[in-house]
C-alpha cells in the first residue's frame, strides 16, 4: 500500500510536467516526492515524533543533493559525464561529511 502511493504520487508529479514544463515539475517534484515517500514509509514503522525529526533534518541534506545536481548539470556539460558525475558525488560526500562534522561540534559544545 505504501508503495502504491508513493508510485501515485510520482505518477501524478510526471503527467503534470507535460503542462508545467520540465523546468517547474523538476523543482515541485523534488520536495513532495521526498517527503512524502520517507513520510509514508517511515511513519507506521517508527512512529510520529521520530518521523518528524527526520523530515526536520533532511532539508539539509536535500540542499547539498541540489547542489550536487546544480554542479553536475554544469560540469557534464563543460567536462564530460565521468568528470561531471564524480563532482557530484564529491559534493554530496563532502556536504554531508561537512553535516556531520558541524553536529558532532554542536553536540560537542552542548554537553558539559
Amino acid at each position: 500500500m505504501r508503495a502504491l502511493l508513493v508510485a501515485t504520487l510520482v505518477a501524478i508529479v510526471v503527467s503534470t510536467s507535460g503542462w508545467v514544463g520540465p523546468r517547474i515539475s523538476g523543482i515541485i517534484a523534488l520536495f513532495p516526492v521526498v517527503f512524502t515517500s520517507m513520510m509514508v514509509i517511515l511513519h507506521p514503522p517508527i512512529g510520529g515524533p521520530p518521523t518528524a525529526a527526520v523530515l526536520a533534518n533532511s532539508a539539509w541534506g536535500l540542499l547539498g543533493f541540489g547542489m550536487a545536481i546544480a554542479i553536475m548539470h554544469i560540469a557534464v556539460a563543460q567536462f564530460g559525464s565521468a568528470t561531471g558525475l564524480s563532482l557530484a558525488l564529491a559534493t554530496c560526500v563532502l556536504w554531508n561529511l561537512t553535516l556531520w562534522q558541524r553536529g558532532r561540534a554542536m553536540r560537542k559544545a552542548r554537553s558539559p
